[in-house]
């Protein structure tokens, strides 16, 4: 009856056979003490189900390892133990084996077990947007597994998979929860191997035993009795090297499906693996988690991924589960596909199989869809995770960005250390503005940065010990032995990016940005050695800096030299003058900062705040988006005044095909906003008495046929390098012309990026209150303007701050002013 039996039914008592060793309680001092197996259980016969095949029925709460009793963890250690145990004495054949194995395959010769019985592919799922997908579903195969086994062990299979929340420093706890350190403490085997027992791993194609054996003579799969010094290790190098409570904040800001679970994927993720694979410098243990092929054999990997689960299921609930969807569904279109998504990202994610109706173990695949759901799937998480408090700063961080690595030079997980250096220092680079050498005093007292000449002796706290140390990061990814082997690395990610922030490092050291000059080093996880870039396959990092601060005024006699100039340099790009870039406000400066103001409609006082730089740094985005008056463009808008004198205009809003959580009421109010600035020019070149009735007129009418359509506007993504570095409000709409023989003619695209507001319909992020109203924008006045560039008008500062075509956003622009209107009418009569 227990074999076959249902998590529905009541459970029996254990086996009184059963040889599982109590584990001590973890609030006691006692070290956790190693247990036995469980002994192997045979079927009654040979039709029952195996006992990894059971119906599991209702949804699990998933706690915080952090808040687990010392029962719910002994529960679950004895769970996970009888995973291990092969099944009919066969070596290998355990369902932990089988759950590990999944992550990095055993077909490339980087693994100890490529000469195993019938090696398997690796199913990475790294660098897509499917990441967070694929990997609940693998969550899940180990949870539901874990569920069989304490019902195989008389326990009702009501236990979830704890998450190991790294985002916090638990108070009066270790950083590492004790449900690791029990099951890490296990010394199961003849050979007092650590995690597994002796035939744990499968034989060879020629029947013998596999040999993971390091030089040393210590097994590779095996585990690290946990210490004090170890566990503050750990804290040092979550919290303050790699920072993954900020990159979790990072990954929770988002707004759009893709650049979450891309962000998420590269850190926090990859930076814990990486922190965990670097610990206890050649010591045996842990360095595995940082290796792809080897970091689901470690019990860290699971309580690890369920947290970043966690993580991507609190990002869902702030975004919204079903627009998310519907946002993956769009993006999946344009993805290719891999061993893990062989019918693409959205469709059966394999190796995994799913329920059917009953929620049965091991039915049917499951699909990126059924991921939007997790009580549908059998869990729900006792709590969520949340951004940082406080008001969010306009300021963006200074950052040494490594982008585009390719995979293919790396060859395994890398950590990134990542150093500053003043240029006055003798330090080739010369910064960012080291072509003024104005900016700043230079200082020669200290020498150039160089590093150390026994590199490659060098432990991971010899590279923080270094001078200018700003940080950490990380590149998780699969050896290669000079050729990417991962079918989803070569067809969909063949590269991958990693950043550090160095801002808080600048400060301290008193170096400007302009000034600042990176360096780095690479720590290779598989054979922990430190070893410079060039050695590592990764290109030097870029240093990615704000235009301007948001943090300093600049005004009339203000001493940030660095500032000032780079104001001036944006001056000059707005308003197309010549004024001297010499790091002073005198007296041209400050009238310039006042023409910006006035533009603007702030107050003109002369001081360049927030307000003042932040209005700047639109109308240059709305200056290098606006459609270049080629003869291509100078055509388009041609026939389309030629045939707006014969016929109405006629425009479409691309929608998409799948309904969404609110997307479609908001699609629908979108609809109407842009009737009202279409309506807006239409009324513009409206006669206002009887004798202008011989000027021309404009009308416009909407299709739901793109193919008829004149003017398509749609929503998409815009981002440049300067949105990167400046945030939000960057490109808001580009209008451009389309290729001979296409159509519609004009495309206006709105960057789907930014947080859009309607008239009667403010982004749901304005509530909470921790955005400035920069952050936001109204869809109708941008709409207007990008709709008179299309109409062959160009951006001026000719009519001032309230002009339509100013570059300048305001808010309040909701009419077509006369200036503009006027301009229309005479291209119109010219057509």
């Amino acid at each position: 009856d227990r074999v076959m039996g249902s998590c529905g039914s009541k459970p029996e008592p254990p086996d009184p056979d059963s040889k599982v060793a109590p584990v001590p309680d973890a609030d006691s001092n006692a070290a956790p003490a190693p247990a036995s197996p469980p002994k192997s259980r045979s079927f009654p016969t040979k039709h029952a189900k195996k006992w990894y095949e059971r119906e599991l029925s209702g949804a699990v709460v998933r706690k915080s390892a952090h808040d687990l009793t010392s029962a719910e963890e002994d529960r679950i250690v004895k769970a996970w133990l009888r995973m291990m145990e092969s099944e009919d004495g066969v070596p290998g054949s355990s369902q932990y084996f089988r759950l590990a194995l999944i992550h990095g395959g055993s077909e490339g010769e980087w693994t100890y077990l490529s000469k195993m019985v019938d090696p398997k592919p690796s199913f990475c799922v790294h660098g897509d947007e499917c990441f967070p997908n694929w990997h609940r579903v693998y969550m899940l195969d180990f949870e539901q597994t874990l569920r069989c086994a304490d019902i195989d062990l008389g326990g009702d299979g009501n236990i979830g998979l704890p998450y190991w929340d790294w985002s916090i420093k638990p108070e009066g706890k270790t950083m590492l929860p004790m449900l690791a350190q029990k099951l890490m403490a296990q010394t199961i085997g003849s050979q007092g191997q650590g995690l597994f027992p002796d035939d744990f791993l499968p034989l060879t194609r020629g029947g013998h035993p596999i040999k993971a054996i390091e030089p040393d003579g210590t097994p590779f799969y095996k585990t690290t009795p946990w210490s004090d010094t170890l566990d503050a290790e750990l804290r040092q190098a979550l919290h303050s090297d790699y920072r993954v409570g900020h990159k979790q904040d990072d990954v929770l800001d988002l707004d759009d499906h893709r650049r979450a679970a891309l962000a998420l994927d590269a850190a926090p993720h990859g930076s814990v693996h990486v922190a965990l694979g670097s610990l206890g410098h050649r010591k045996p243990g842990t360095e595995m988690v940082g290796s792809v092929p080897t970091a689901a054999f470690h019990v860290t990997f699971w309580l690890h991924h369920c947290n970043v689960d966690r993580v991507y299921e609190s990002f869902l609930a702030v975004r919204g589960h079903a627009s998310m969807q519907k946002e993956f569904r769009r993006n999946a279109r344009r993805a290719g596909t891999a061993a893990g998504f062989p019918k693409g990202q959205t469709l059966g994610y394999e190796p995994f199989y799913s329920h059917a109706h009953s929620r049965e173990v091991m039915r049917g695949k499951w699909t990126g869809d059924d991921t939007f759901n997790t009580e549908a799937m059998g869990f729900t998480y006792a709590s969520l995770a949340q951004v940082g408090g406080g008001r969010r700063r306009r300021d963006l961080p200074v950052l040494a960005q490594f982008n585009d690595v390719p995979k293919v030079n790396v060859d395994g997980s890398k950590a990134l250390y990542v150093y500053v250096s003043d240029a006055g220092d003798g330090d080739d680079g010369g910064g960012l503005l080291g072509f003024l050498p104005f900016v700043g005093s230079p200082k020669k007292e200290q020498p150039s940065w160089q590093p150390p000449p026994d590199l490659e002796s060098a432990t991971p706290a010899d590279l923080k010990a270094l001078p200018g140390f700003a940080g950490i990061t990380s590149l998780f990814v699969l050896p290669t032995e000079g050729t990417v082997r991962c079918d989803n690395c070569v067809l969909n990610s063949p590269t991958c990016s990693a950043e550090v922030d160095v801002t808080e490092a600048l400060k301290e050291a008193g170096i400007p940005r302009a000034r600042a000059v990176l360096h780095a080093l690479a720590f290779d996880i598989a054979t922990q050695t430190a070893m410079t870039l060039e050695q590592a396959g990764v290109p030097p990092p870029e240093l990615s800096s704000p235009t301007l601060s948001f943090e300093v005024d600049v005004s009339e006699g203000s001493e940030d030299k660095e500032e000032v100039v780079a104001l001036q340099m944006l001056l000059n790009a707005v308003f197309t003058t010549s004024l001297k870039v010499d790091g002073v406000v005198g007296k041209a400066t400050a009238d310039a900062i006042k023409a910006a103001q006035a533009a603007a409609a702030l107050p003109e006082d002369g001081v360049a705040g927030p307000k003042t730089k932040a209005a700047l740094l639109l109308a240059r985005a709305a200056l290098s988006a606006a459609p270049q008056a080629d003869e291509r463009y100078k055509e388009v808008v041609r026939r389309l005044l030629v045939a707006a004198k014969a016929q109405p205009v006629r425009w479409t809003l691309r929608r998409d095909d799948e309904p969404g959580e609110g997307l479609d009421e908001w699609m629908d109010a979108a609809q109407a906003e842009l009737e009202r600035a279409f309506g807006a020019w239409s009324k513009a070149c409206r006669p206002s008495s009887l004798a202008l009735e011989s000027l021309p007129t404009i009308s416009f009418e909407y299709t739901a046929e793109e193919a008829d359509a004149h003017i398509l506007l749609s929503f998409a993504k815009l981002a440049t390098a300067h949105e990167a570095r400046d945030g939000p409000g960057g490109k808001l709409a580009q209008t451009t012309a389309a290729s001979e023989g296409s159509s519609p003619l004009v495309h206006i695209a709105f960057d789907e990026a930014e947080r859009w507001e309607l008239a009667n319909l403010p982004h749901p992020q304005r509530a909470d209150g921790t955005l400035d109203d920069d952050f936001f924008f109204q869809l109708l006045p941008v709409a207007i303007r990008e709709i008179g560039l299309a109409l062959g008008l160009g951006l001026s500062l000719a009519g001032g701050a309230l002009d339509t075509m100013s570059p300048f956003y305001a808010a309040g622009n909701i009419a077509v002013s006369a200036r503009a209107g006027e301009e229309l009418q005479q291209k119109l009569r010219e057509a």
